[in-house]
């Protein structure tokens, strides 16, 4: 498979998947080609436009010192952004994202007090619970005891504190 671009009259430019496979007679003779062309242009500009939105929250992130972290729970696909790994000291490409080496960045004056063993059971139990009831969303903490850089946004309809 190859990809191709053309500028086309009327639709401008087009990007297509193209292939191609010999025709063969009973015999195994070749006797023409079979090709077939898939416009991808849509997948593309999304692929392009995901890639542009990756390098400004990156940029971003950078610029204000602030990292990101990510558990895929269905794949359990792990990720730290670059920043992140940054403020915690490791090259982005060196490191394995690991809770427990995150944990080893955490004063033990700043540990949960039921113990992480309990917040993160509380947690679990609490996704598995939200996403059975239709909710798509945890929050955790209270109005007390959770501080915030700006303006709280009103209620999510959604969420479930634990």
């Amino acid at each position: 498979m190859t990809e191709r671009c053309l500028d086309t009259k009327g639709a401008g430019k087009r990007c297509y998947a193209v292939t191609y496979y010999p025709y063969r007679e009973r015999d195994e003779s070749i006797s023409g080609a079979v090709v077939t062309a898939t416009d991808i242009t849509e997948a593309k500009k999304m692929q392009e436009e995901i890639a542009s939105s990756a390098r400004r929250l990156s940029e971003a992130q950078r610029l204000a010192k602030v990292g990101s972290f990510e558990k895929d729970y269905v794949h359990g696909a792990k990720s730290w952004s670059e920043e992140f790994c940054r403020i915690l000291g490791y090259e982005p490409e060196g490191v394995d994202p690991d809770f427990n080496l995150f944990m080893l960045h955490i004063h033990p004056e700043d540990e949960p007090a039921d113990g992480l063993d309990e917040l993160l059971k509380r947690s679990d139990d609490a996704l598995y619970e939200a996403k059975r009831a239709g909710k798509n969303r945890v929050c955790c903490g209270s109005a007390k005891s959770t501080k915030t850089a700006g303006p709280v946004a009103g209620p999510d309809q959604n969420a479930e504190a634990i």
